[in-house]
């Protein structure tokens, strides 16, 4: 029962983030910018150890769309936190953790 509310609580907070706008109104012009904006989304929902240790984030641009993920080196198994950002308004659209 403690694990199913603990899960029940990230999807919300994961909810939450994604609905919300980290710069409203602000655009996210370049992949720093983009990075910069993906960690501050991030520490809060996975913890600072964590997205630290995915670092250099890489960031690519598709459209008028951030996508932001870590890196996993080679060999390892696992996933990677990964954000969408609207690159016109610093919305987040997504946030989403691999296995």
């Amino acid at each position: 029962m403690r694990r199913f509310l603990r899960i029940a609580m990230l999807f919300l907070v994961v909810d939450s983030v994604a609905l919300l706008s980290y710069a409203s109104g602000h655009p996210v012009p370049d992949e720093t910018t983009a990075v910069r904006v993906a960690e501050k989304v991030l520490i809060p929902i996975y913890g600072r150890k964590h997205i630290e240790s995915e670092r250099p984030f890489t960031a690519k641009l598709n459209g008028n769309v951030w996508t932001v993920y870590g890196y996993l080196p080679p060999g390892w198994d696992g996933g990677v936190a990964e954000v969408e950002i609207d690159k016109r308004n610093g919305r987040i659209l997504r946030v989403t953790h691999g296995k």
